[in-house]
């Protein structure tokens, strides 16, 4: 609203008694929703001329009136119906309306009406109304297009697919039921019917439909096609069966005819079953039907009854009838003694009563079906090679025949018996040669368990009892043996032979020798059966065998034993005596171990023997006769012979060990790795471990290690190049070695790309664009589907088609994992933005958690959401998604899927908002290049068990590891923190305590 009419000269300013100056003056505030509100207005004069305020009018009183309008439309409506747009203005009038809407829609009227509406009538409706001093209201309503709704036709509370079946002549009721719409709703059927449900009665096919209008004018239709089942419910088929049966039989049911419906016409009926019933709740489907191995119990009606589609015929009945089979017992295993040959004959006619009970007739066979007839069963041989035997008797009685009944014929085995057993003694030395009857009878059995029996004579009627059997002389006896069976083999000679026993003695007799040294002692034997074996047992309890003599090294007495090849011995003694010689201790000094370039002195201790001694050396350098000292340098075995007055000679050494002093190197000069990889370069020793060596990194401050491991893995993971030098070694024999090696540890640093983008063409093309951080080496190269161009550090693609798929390779030509990335840009001219991610890996431990950094860059084309996923592709690719989120958060512990040790990203992804989710068909969907993230096992570390150990040992202790290598472990020991670094899952600790921990 302005103020009209206000003529002043020179300047002035506008002034509202409730809301402050107001600028520009002629402009009245706006009404902000207040339908009455005063305002007054002053006015202050400035002469031009002068530009000093002369005078200030009266207050101008201006009364505002504003109006309101509610607009609203009788939707949603479906296409073709009548919408009804309405307006309700207040305030101070008369009001005037204005109409804009869709499709050019106006009209001046308070409340038009849009007849038959079409699809792009749908939309916002404004109305502009006008009311007193020129002041306006607006408001706008939403016409909205029905989703419209379905109906189903519903029979018994069930909804009815588009085709059913229904049994001729019975009533269904069919009802139309709504779903969606709005109520009330209006029916009509083609039966011409207007209610919801109605009845029908097919007597032939026929297609029922009904239509459904709701209160909006939306109309929905569904029809069901019903097929009428031709069964006639008053008819029944005709039916036989093969009764009477025997138990065990087959009961054939069989289908004949249907009176008044020809055979064909009723196979012409699509679903037509033959569903028979009868006793002890029968049922089977067919025209003709088995019923195997027959019961009295099944005897009894059997009815068929027509059926399709749940319409059934009237029964048609069959009377059954099954007779009982004959009793059969069975007469159990059948068993007898085979003959040498192995062979028995069996009678089976004798056990026939016990078979049939003395009822009926028993046939024998030779299968279990009763096909093979057993002949002749009076006199059947069966081997023992097939026994047991199985065959099989019947009895047949009143026409009806038993079950086959299993008999075993058993044929038992003849015992095993030896029949040229020969046992053999040395003769006495007083009285009869006992023989063994107990391990005789194992040779004649052969060791089983059957029994065996002697007797003198061949006639068996003279038995040897007792366990032993004496004899002067060579004697043969008889044996039998007999089985669990009653079985019994035999008699067979046994021959009892008595061998001579040998005579033997030492020479020479009183023999002696001087302490060290021996003297050979021989034997004189005769008599006895060659081959002969001896045995010497010495002074000391030991034994020497398979010799007629031996070098005595020992003073004592002496014993030999002669064995024959018949087992008989005899025995000599011989005594030994030593003259003494001198004894030697011979001690180096410190010790026998020394490192290379030191001197060691051994001496010597003589006593014993006659005085007088000669001292021959033998050194690794010479030999020579020298004192009881001597001083040595070499490495090698150091020997002293001493001889005494009488020539008794002792010899003693020693091994005097030269070390060499340790030394320790790298396999190689450089080793190469990624930035944020580790390396593991071997180090050999030379010495012995365990070893203890110095290095340093850049020349800094040295770290020692203390290991057994030859070669020795040192581990790291530097971002930057270093040099490691080795220092100093330590081996177990305490020699020392200056050292000077040197490996360099070369760190390429990975490349990685940003601000990957696609841009349009006008060509309906498109370019791929995104930034190269080189990396070392600085050497970036880009491979993929289409060619390119680096420029500076910037790589553009060159011209791809619109929908068509990218992928490139990014190397640096380095060790650091290349990147790869694949995309595809299906239409231009979209402005969906998904922003960045970090590119920082991340890694996790079990348990850990951690949100991924988004830079931001999200920019929506008007009905876009953003969301981030996790997946195991990169790039342009999303592989397989894992989580969604709405924020770069992701519980790595919790989802399922995730692999400990394998790498997945999280990215950002915008798209159409479907649902509240990203729509990832969405033709302008867009995913950022993921943050790598990772969750790996935590490592554990367990030292073996408590060790028990003496004074001055060493104790092994292994610590066994698991998780990712490499390790940086720390361990307390006494105190002291040590800190170790390997790849390997197990590391040994060699404990050296002086005190219990």
């Amino acid at each position: 609203m302005r103020l009209k009419n206000l003529k002043v000269e020179g300047t002035y300013e506008c002034l509202s008694k409730y809301t402050g100056p107001i600028d520009p003056c002629e402009d009245m505030p706006d009404c902000g929703g207040v339908t009455s509100q005063s305002y007054y207005y002053f006015a202050t004069f400035v002469p031009s001329t002068t530009g000093i305020p002369t005078a200030t009018t009266s207050g101008i009183k201006i009364n505002v009136n504003c109006p309101t309008v509610i607009a609203g439309n009788n939707g949603p409506k479906c296409l073709n119906t009548n919408v009804n747009l309405t307006s309700n203005a207040s305030g101070l009038g008369p009001f005037t309306y204005s109409w804009t809407g869709p499709n050019g829609f106006t009209s001046n009227q308070q409340n038009p009406v849009i007849t038959n509406i079409n699809g792009a009538q749908f939309g916002d409706y404004t109305v502009v109304v006008t009311g007193a001093g020129g002041c306006t209201s607006t408001a706008i309503t939403t016409v909205v297009e029905s989703s419209g709704f379905t109906v189903d036709i519903y029979s018994q509370g069930i909804p009815l697919p588009s085709d059913v079946t229904v049994c001729q002549g019975i009533n269904t009721v069919l009802t139309a039921t709504p779903n969606g719409g709005t109520a009330p709703y209006t029916f009509k059927w083609s039966t011409g019917a207007t209610s919801q449900s109605i009845t029908v009665s097919p007597t032939s096919n026929i297609l029922y439909k009904v239509t459904v209008t709701d209160n909006t004018g939306c109309t929905a239709e569904k029809s069901v096609n019903v097929t009428v089942v031709p069964i006639p419910p008053t008819l029944a088929p005709l039916v036989s069966s093969n009764s009477p049966v025997c138990e065990g039989d087959e009961i054939k049911l069989n289908y004949l005819s249907m009176p008044g419906i020809p055979q064909p016409i009723l196979d012409l009926i699509p679903g037509l079953e033959y569903k028979w019933s009868g006793p002890n709740g029968y049922a089977d489907v067919g025209k003709n039907v088995i019923i195997p191995n027959a019961i009295v119990a099944m005897s009894g009606q059997y009815k068929l009854v027509l059926e399709v589609s749940g319409c059934q015929s009237k029964e048609g009945i069959v009377n059954v009838t099954v007779k009982p089979a004959p009793n059969i017992f069975n007469p159990g295993d059948q068993k007898k003694c085979g003959d040498e040959n192995g062979n028995a004959t069996f009678n089976l006619n004798l056990i026939n009563n016990t078979v049939n009970g003395g009822i009926g007739v028993v046939s024998w066979w030779q299968d279990d079906k009763g096909t093979i007839p057993l002949s002749p069963p009076i006199a059947f041989v069966v081997n023992i090679s097939s026994s047991p035997l199985k065959v099989y008797a019947k009895v047949t009685n009143n026409g009806c025949s038993s079950k086959l009944q299993e008999v075993n014929l058993i044929v038992n085995p003849t015992p095993v018996i030896e029949k040229n057993v020969i046992d053999e003694k040395c003769k006495a030395a007083i009285g009869l040669t006992q023989f063994n009857l107990t391990n005789i009878a194992v040779l004649v059995n052969s060791g089983s368990s059957d029994v065996v029996k002697f007797y003198k004579d061949l006639a068996i009627t003279q038995q040897i009892t007792g366990t032993t059997y004496g004899v002067n002389a060579t004697t043969t006896i008889y044996a039998t043996v007999s089985n669990g069976f009653n079985c019994t083999a035999g008699p067979v000679p046994v021959q009892l032979i008595v061998n001579p026993v040998p005579d033997i003695t030492i020479n020479p007799t009183n023999p002696s020798f001087c302490t060290g040294d021996s003297v050979l002692l021989t034997t004189i034997y005769s008599n006895g059966t060659p081959n002969y074996n001896f045995k010497w047992t010495l002074p000391n309890s030991t034994n020497f065998n398979d010799s007629s003599w031996i070098q005595a090294k020992l003073a004592g007495t002496y014993v030999v034993t002669i064995t024959d090849s018949k087992g008989c011995v005899r025995t000599a003694t011989g005594t030994v005596v030593e003259n003494g010689a001198p004894k030697v201790t011979i001690t180096p000094n410190p010790s026998s171990t020394i490192c290379k370039d030191s001197l060691i002195n051994i001496n010597l201790n003589v006593t014993g023997g006659n005085p007088g001694y000669i001292y021959n050396w033998k050194t690794p350098d010479s030999t020579f006769i020298g004192t009881n000292a001597y001083v040595a340098s070499s490495n090698g075995n150091y020997s002293i012979t001493i001889t005494d007055q009488k020539s008794c000679k002792t010899i003693a050494s020693t091994q005097i060990i030269v070390n060499e002093n340790p030394i320790a190197n790298f396999d190689s000069t450089i080793v190469e790795i990624c930035n944020g990889s580790s390396f593991a370069t071997p180090i050999s020793f030379i010495g012995k471990a365990p070893f203890t060596f110095t290095y340093t990194i850049n020349n800094q401050v040295a770290t020692t290690i203390n290991t057994s491991n030859n070669p020795y893995v040192l581990t790291g993971s530097p971002s930057n190049d270093e040099i490691i030098r080795l220092v100093s070694i330590v081996d177990a024999n305490n020699c020392i070695n200056i050292l000077n090696d040197s490996i360099l540890v070369h760190v390429h640093q990975p490349i990685s790309i940003s601000g990957l983008q696609d841009s349009c063409l006008l060509n309906n093309t498109y370019i791929v664009l995104f930034n190269i951080n080189p990396g070392i080496p600085n050497n970036p190269t880009v491979t993929g589907s289409v060619s390119g161009n680096i420029v500076g550090n910037q790589f553009i693609s060159n011209p791809i088609p619109v929908n068509t798929a990218y992928n490139f390779t990014i190397t640096n030509g380095g060790l650091c994992p290349d990147i790869k990335i694949n995309g595809i840009k299906k239409i231009c001219n979209c402005d969906t933005k998904a922003g960045e991610m970090s590119q920082i890996p991340i890694n996790l431990c079990d348990g850990d958690t951690l949100s991924a950094p988004f830079l931001g860059g999200y920019f929506s084309d008007g009905n876009d959401t953003l969301q981030f996923v996790l997946h195991d592709g990169n790039g342009k690719a999303l592989g397989n998604i894992f989580a969604k989120s709405y924020t770069p958060f992701f519980d790595l512990n919790k989802i399922n899927g995730i692999v400990k040790g394998n790498t997945y990203y999280i990215s950002s992804i915008a798209g159409d908002n479907i649902g509240n989710q990203v729509d990832i068909n969405d033709l302008c969907f867009k995913i950022s290049i993921g943050t790598p993230i990772q969750l790996n096992e935590k490592p554990t570390a367990i030292l073996s068990g408590n060790n028990t150990i003496c004074y001055g040992d060493t104790s092994i202790l292994t610590i066994s590891i698991t998780g990712t290598p490499p390790f940086i472990l720390k361990y307390e020991e006494s105190g002291n923190i040590n800190t170790l670094n390997f790849t390997t899952p197990t590391y040994i600790i060699y404990a050296n305590p002086c005190h219990i921990d």
